[in-house]
């Protein structure tokens, strides 16, 4: 939590190392502004799930898991029109720790959703998302979310 431009400083910083050094860098935020203007690729985490993985650009300007939706949709922005008051949740509910952790509180729950907890599914090269409305892509395997990630030829075999 620093001034927005001391903010931009730091990040300026963390992208010359990379630029010029090369270094990797783990951003870790509920900025979601920040995180696109700094990042090649982003992993939406919903209660220590991911929910949604990929390219920042793909995943921040065509989101597919609700959570993804709704949190990209809750990012203010100045407008005249916009409703100030806010919107009020389509679904509510108390989880009890079976099936999607999202199911209680997603507009678009369905029963599979309830039962068990959906897979990573494969819906591009470079992204993945846990949402059963996406089961007909292929799934991603257990302990492959670095080919989702992977941003050059010299770590796409990781």
């Amino acid at each position: 939590m620093v001034d927005a431009s001391l903010r931009a400083t730091i990040l300026g910083s963390l992208q010359t190392l990379h630029r010029e050094r090369g270094i990797s860098i783990i951003y870790i935020t509920h900025d979601l502004a920040t995180a696109y203007q700094v990042a090649d690729s982003i992993i939406v985490l919903y209660r220590a799930s991911v929910a949604e993985a990929g390219d920042v650009e793909r995943v921040v300007k065509q989101p597919l898991h609700p959570y993804t939706q709704l949190l990209i949709g809750s990012v203010p922005r100045v407008s005249i029109e916009r409703n100030w008051a806010g919107e009020e949740s389509t679904a509510q509910g108390e989880d009890h720790g079976h099936g999607c952790r999202f199911a209680p509180r997603c507009p678009v729950v369905m029963a599979q959703c309830r039962d068990a907890p959906p897979g990573l599914f494969l819906t591009e090269p470079r992204r993945a998302v846990a949402c059963y409305r996406h089961a007909a892509a292929a799934p991603l395997p257990p302990g492959r979310l670095n080919q989702v990630l992977a941003v050059a030829s010299d770590v796409a075999n990781l």
